[in-house]
């Protein structure tokens, strides 16, 4: 009975020990996914999946990032293509005359690009990568032009969506009634004459959104047969809000389509292909939960075959494990990052084997091993570890309450059998 007892035990810690690395796991895929806008390139890569249907290759960052060819050059465009390449230029044209300072040209040279460095940083101060679209861009290239060439950067670049963002960054969530009034809008004014609305009282017309995906669909059929671009835009967006336009009519049940059926189509569409994206970014940060466990496993030496001698072999350890894992079921929710890091320096002390030692003495559970089989148990021990904490804390969580009630409920009738002892 002892050995079951002790068994259960030694299960209870090895569960507690897994949900404070499976924590601290989670940590640094939140950090890593925050330092590398994970979610931010998910959403851009949802919205290129949505406004480019026929694409082949997911690169929604890119894509928002993407210059328009077909705007005009900026007039800060200008300075900085004359600025920079200064020494080069100066250079070669000193080869050609002879009698030249080449010290002097060669310090206007690099004057010439320090110059328009700075310049640069200072376009980048004022106008972020993402900006508004203005007037300009309108009249260089039309509004159906820019959704045809770039849906993905117009979409990014219309104050609703814009302003969800910090400079130079994407937004990493965009609410659906956001979406779908930033894409009425932009359909809006494409069905229009000149820019768009000239007044912001003016409302949002339907007879206008359907000029504007007629406009999309007759540029898309042009282009089509004729266009020679090695690289062509992708020409279905018209088409796909066309079908959107049929779904508006079933809502709308016999009615003609409003601008409310219209919204409601859009936004089932944009929450149907949210949620299939959500799954891309829950297997993106499973690839990176596995990785990082194994890293985590493999620096802390956490070694399950380890640990569970040392609570086989240690009462005390494994008694201040079974508390401090009942601490934490008490508070019916799991502990943060810099909790579970305090734990887990606290079950150190206690003697936990975590941690390299690279001591000689072959008694050290932290030490290397020194037989083959000792490198192979060490290696599964690891492996094991690693794929434990990869699979999230609230597992382990659940899997240690459980085991804590087993527990609780074998010692009740023992707990009644000596008090009736007691009685007589």
């Amino acid at each position: 009975m002892n050995s079951l007892w002790d068994i259960l035990s030694v299960a209870i810690g090895i569960s507690f020990i897994f949900m404070i690395l499976s924590i601290l796991n989670s940590w640094i895929q939140e950090y890593i996914a925050t330092v590398f806008d994970l979610r931010a390139k998910n959403l851009a890569d949802i919205m290129q999946n949505l406004l480019e249907p026929g694409t082949q290759e997911l690169n929604g960052n890119k894509r928002a990032r993407t210059v328009f060819k077909s705007g005009r050059e900026a007039p800060q465009g200008q300075i900085l293509r004359l600025l920079r390449g200064g020494e080069r230029k100066l250079k070669k044209e000193s080869a050609k005359r002879q009698g030249w300072d080449q010290q002097a040209l060669e310090t206007m040279g690099e004057t010439f690009d320090r110059l328009g460095d700075t310049t640069a940083k200072l376009v980048q101060q004022t106008m972020a990568p993402i900006a508004q679209m203005d007037k300009n861009m309108k009249a260089a290239a039309g509004l159906v032009d820019l959704l045809i060439e770039n849906p993905v950067r117009t979409l990014y670049m219309h104050p609703i969506v814009h302003s969800l963002s910090k400079p130079d960054r994407l937004p990493d969530r965009l609410p659906t009634k956001d979406f779908t009034v930033a894409l009425l809008d932009l359909l809006d004014d494409a069905g229009r004459e000149g820019d768009g609305k000239t007044e912001p009282s003016e409302e949002i017309d339907m007879d206008c959104i359907k000029k504007g995906i007629k406009k999309l669909e007759n540029v898309e059929f042009g282009r089509q047969a004729g266009d020679k671009d090695p690289e062509p835009p992708n020409y279905q967006l018209g088409y796909r809000l066309r079908s959107l336009l049929y779904t508006a009519q079933i809502h709308a049940k016999g009615k003609p389509v409003g601008i409310e059926e219209f919204q409601t189509a859009v936004s089932e569409w944009f929450e149907d292909t949210v949620a299939r994206g959500s799954v891309w970014y829950k297997r993106r940060i499973q690839r990176i939960g596995i990785l990082c466990g194994f890293l985590l496993a493999i620096v802390l030496n956490a070694d399950t075959i380890g640990f569970s001698n040392a609570l086989w072999h240690n009462a005390m350890l494994r008694e201040s494990m079974l508390q401090a894992a009942q601490a934490s079921a008490n508070q019916e929710q799991l502990a943060s990052g810099e909790q579970a890091q305090q734990q887990l320096e606290a079950l150190t002390n206690l003697g936990l084997p975590l941690g390299w030692s690279f001591s000689a003495d072959p008694a050290d559970p932290r030490s290397l091993p020194f037989t083959p089989g000792g490198w192979i148990g060490k290696i599964i021990g690891l492996l094991v570890t690693g794929f434990a904490i990869s699979q999230g804390s609230q597992i382990w969580f659940d899997l240690m309450k459980r085991l804590l009630n087993v527990r609780a409920s074998q010692l009740q009738p023992d707990s009644e059998e000596h008090t009736a002892k007691d009685k007589k």
